[in-house]
């Protein structure tokens, strides 16, 4: 996979955990669950939350997914995809909090229901440093 930083990045991440609470993103995300795209601290960082600690069947559940550019240089035009969970279905997704310079559309998603790859597409740059964060909403089957 070609990561150059004036391509578009099509990402791949996973749900990795549950929190008891949305965190604060920050480019040095504590919580254990942070992918790196490319070299760590060169790169672009994926980190990925849920709102509830435990769940049973037909609970809702909020996912936040944020990402970082852990980089020295600006990255354009990313596009992220998220499979929804194991024993869950698909509810809503929405672009959330996006930095300055930025815009963003649901591009891809399950039918209401469903089960599948929800993908998002970031336009514009993505200044070092700079996070933004991505949402989507399942209910536990």
């Amino acid at each position: 996979m070609n990561f150059r930083k004036t391509r578009q990045r099509h990402l791949l991440c996973f749900a990795l955990g549950v929190l008891a609470a949305l965190p604060a993103w920050a480019c040095t995300d504590a919580t254990g669950m942070t992918t790196t795209v490319g070299t760590p601290g060169l790169g672009l960082t994926l980190t990925t939350a849920v709102d509830k600690s435990s769940a049973k069947p037909g609970d809702v559940l909020v996912y936040a997914l944020g990402f970082c550019n852990a980089s020295d240089t600006a990255i354009t035009d990313l596009k992220i995809d998220n499979a929804t969970p194991a024993s869950t279905d698909f509810v809503s997704a929405s672009c959330g909090t996006l930095p300055a310079g930025m815009s963003c559309v649901v591009s891809a998603q399950p039918a209401l229901g469903g089960r599948g790859t929800i993908t998002w597409t970031l336009n514009g740059t993505l200044s070092p440093n700079a996070e933004g964060v991505v949402n989507f909403q399942v209910s536990v089957r």
